[in-house]
């Protein structure tokens, strides 16, 4: 929601948590569920990129379960719209860490 002076960012409820907390209190995943799991990070991904963005801060802290035990990614303040040959340095100077790079900006730019 956009007004003159204010911006609002409507988020849906999550009630099941964190993915992190959701892996420690099972103490793993059956190999099933990881693939769950995996398939709906990879499709928020991709989503993300879709849209012509870099997410940049995906951890297990930023996915959170709706009352469907269905993955939600969070936490967009990282987010960038990369622009052609300037996506390394400009990664590179807010994340502060080559380590961190998304790896798709990497190899566009060789």
């Amino acid at each position: 929601v956009v007004t003159i002076s204010v911006i609002l960012l409507l988020l849906k409820y999550c009630p099941g948590g964190e993915l992190f907390d959701y892996i420690i209190s099972q103490d793993r995943l059956s190999e099933e569920e990881t693939r769950v799991v995996f398939r709906q990070i990879v499709s928020a991904v991709a989503y993300v990129h879709s849209q012509g963005y870099a997410h940049r801060d995906l951890k297990p802290e930023y996915l959170l379960f709706d009352e469907y035990h269905k993955l939600k990614l969070i936490d967009v303040g990282l987010c960038a719209k990369p622009k052609v040959n300037a996506e390394i340095r400009c990664i590179y100077v807010l994340c502060k860490c080559i380590y961190f790079l998304v790896c798709d900006l990497v190899l566009t730019s060789t």
